[in-house]
């Protein structure tokens, strides 16, 4: 009753824990969407301290992992991420989401080789077919970096061949303009031009911020050598549209482009907003993983003291308990004890009573056996042998009465009821003995050869069995033959 009483809290607890798990899950969520990704950590990192199933931690470590990848903490995504493999199950559909996350901070680190190996194990296991296209072009974004740009140039051709990339008027447009970047990158002289305004008009039409802010980097970086004063034009472009996007990344790189391109207190003013920019960056993505680390901590701290301060209960529960069940368990014992050994004796009694009766009852059923067997048997035979007239002489008589007196006289002595020697012999002379004017016995193959090598408990068993059989054939057959 004690441990139903332990287990039934035990389950409530866990109940519980589930539920807050369920609310600080929803909130993080929303947090999310409402572009709030230090709220959302804070609520992902209580979700996760009060939740013990392995899909939910596996989901909410890959959510914190996207957060701080998203706020430039790309090592502490990459902690994160690994984190979440250790919760997600082979064939896990969010899987590849997760290998694309740690490929995104392999780029960002400039670590194009472990990019393009995550990027690769997303594509292996996403199940689905835009998944995988996806993954094959950010697969080709880091061939470029990496100067494979053979490789890059087939994977964007066949994006741009694929039925799913030509309904997608984003996606073609990505593949487009990433298509040419690679054969231009590959061939400095190539015409990229054509291209790259086709995926910008393209991005225009369908309001695709992001888009047009990647058009303008490929086009100011084409157009920086050729043609500086529409390379400063693109720069400008992108700097005002990754304002709007309030994308710090990508202002920083415009600003880069703005420097090199703008001349005198322009390039001036340029750099010092980069300066600005890239400090206040690098102060935020600071502050960033600082705050990250200490929710971590704080979480880590709190679970640790609720864990303790559990522990601490749950010893003094279970040593009051202990004591109760060590004093219930001596008087049980001691009860057992009395009534196992009263068993014993009974059962001793009673066995040892079994045992003589068992024997009693053997010796009776082998003494019976032997009386039927040998006696009442052999018996018969000589009454069938002087029915027949085949009974021999006066003293030939008296000697089988006299053996058959003999072995009445004691039957528990173990003798041989059956004469070994010329075994053949005895056993033709006793299936004969039982022959009759109706009834004729004729022994087939009964010779010494045929019983060579036969054990004498068979002989003797086989004996026995026939004449029992030739006794009850006299007695109740009509068998002729």
């Amino acid at each position: 009753m004690i441990l139903f009483c332990l287990l039934s809290c035990q389950k409530k607890a866990e109940r519980k824990a589930a539920v807050y798990a369920v609310k600080n899950h929803i909130k993080a969520w929303n947090f999310y969407r409402q572009h709030q990704p230090d709220s959302a950590y804070v609520y992902y990192t209580k979700a996760a301290a009060e939740t013990k199933d392995r899909s939910v931690l596996a989901q909410i470590y890959a959510a914190m992992a996207i957060i701080q990848s998203d706020q430039g903490d790309y090592y502490g995504s990459d902690e994160t991420a690994v984190r979440s493999l250790r919760y997600f199950r082979e064939n896990d559909p969010y899987l590849p989401s997760v290998y694309n996350v740690i490929a995104i901070n392999k780029y960002k680190q400039r670590d194009y080789e472990g990019a393009a190996a995550w990027y690769q194990r997303a594509i292996a296991t996403d199940t689905g077919r835009m998944g995988k296209l996806i993954y094959r072009n950010n697969l080709g974004v880091a061939y470029t970096e990496l100067k494979r740009y053979d490789a890059a140039i087939r994977l964007f051709g066949s994006l741009l061949s694929d039925p799913l990339i030509k309904a997608d008027t984003g996606k073609f447009a990505q593949a487009l303009d990433n298509y040419h970047w690679a054969k231009w990158k590959h061939f400095p002289i190539y015409d990229a031009d054509p291209g790259y305004r086709a995926a910008l008009k393209l991005r225009v039409n369908i309001h695709d911020l992001w888009g047009q802010n990647a058009s303008y980097a490929h086009l100011a970086d084409y157009y920086f050598k050729v043609q500086p004063d529409s390379a400063l034009k693109y720069a400008t472009l992108m700097y005002r549209t990754a304002h709007i996007l309030e994308s710090p990344d990508d202002r920083l790189e415009a600003l880069q482009k703005l420097v090199r391109l703008g001349e005198g207190r322009a390039a001036k003013v340029y750099f010092d907003r980069y300066v600005n920019l890239q400090d206040s960056i690098s102060s935020a993505r600071g502050a960033s993983r600082s705050q990250f680390a200490l929710v971590r901590y704080e979480s880590e701290k709190a679970k640790a003291e609720n864990l303790k301060l559990q522990k601490d209960i749950t010893d003094q529960r279970y040593g009051l308990l202990r004591q109760r069940i060590l004093l219930l368990s001596l008087l049980i014992l001691i009860a057992v004890a009395s009534v196992l050994v009263i068993g014993f004796i009974r059962r001793r009694q009673s066995g040892m009573r079994r045992e003589a009766a068992e024997r009693l009852r053997a010796q009776q059923q082998k003494t019976s056996k032997r009386v039927h067997d040998v006696l009442a048997n052999d018996l018969y035979r000589i009454m069938s042998d002087l029915d027949n007239g085949t009974g021999g002489t006066a003293a030939e008589l008296a000697d089988r009465l006299e053996v058959l007196y003999e072995r009445a006289r004691d039957l528990s002595y173990e003798d041989e009821p059956v004469p070994l020697d010329h075994f053949e012999v005895h056993l033709a002379a006793m299936l004969g003995s039982f022959a009759t004017e109706r009834t004729k016995v004729l022994p087939d193959n009964c010779t010494a050869a045929f019983w060579q090598g036969t054990e004498d408990r068979v002989k003797q068993e086989v004996s026995l069995v026939l004449q029992e059989l030739m006794v009850n054939v006299r007695k109740h057959s009509r068998a002729s033959l």
